[in-house]
């Protein structure tokens, strides 16, 4: 699922929506990728079958390389050249696997998939960053028009739902694990 998709289920969650503003619900979907990218971090495995291979598009920073035998190979990084370039190859038993952080703020919101594993909880993380100010706003319209606000959550029981998600993004982090020769 793309993050752009991601928004719009995200949107139809609602029975009303107030904002329209495309460019708000753009800043909220970085919002929440950011906050995801930051707390529990998304890693990938990229297969690595010769000495130099092309730095991925969505590359953020190296957690490791493993080779076949799942031992540690040292990997340069050239973010000029924009190419991932393995240290003494000799010593490597290709093909090797380059594990990376992914820089989930910066992809294309209309074509970049997002890993299965990060879609659950930026859902919900975006679904609160709407609420917060629409829920807010409906609160306050049917308060002028002297309408009952108690179907509306509060500010601070959605500010303790972002921050309870933002915990559970916390607890997701796994990193891979490599055996030291």
């Amino acid at each position: 699922m793309t993050p752009a998709s991601l928004l719009e289920s995200v949107k139809q969650r609602f029975s009303v929506l107030l904002n329209t503003d495309t460019n708000q619900f753009n800043v909220f979907l970085r919002q929440a990728l950011q906050t995801y990218e930051a707390s529990a971090g998304c890693w990938k495995v990229m297969r690595l079958e010769s000495a130099e291979s092309p730095l991925p598009s969505d590359y953020k920073e190296k957690i490791i390389c493993r080779d076949r035998g799942r031992y540690h190979v040292s990997v340069f990084v050239d973010e000029v050249n924009k190419t991932l370039i393995v240290e003494n190859p000799s010593r490597a038993s290709f093909p090797c696997d380059f594990i990376y952080y992914t820089n989930l703020s910066g992809v294309d919101l209309d074509t970049y998939e997002l890993p299965n594993e990060c879609e659950h909880l930026v859902s919900k993380y975006l679904y609160v960053l709407i609420a917060i100010p629409e829920f807010e706003r409906q609160a306050r319209i049917s308060a002028a028009n002297n309408y009952d606000t108690s179907a509306y959550p509060s500010q601070a029981e959605l500010q303790a739902q972002k921050t309870e998600i933002e915990t559970e993004m916390r607890n997701q982090m796994v990193l891979p694990n490599v055996r030291v020769r």
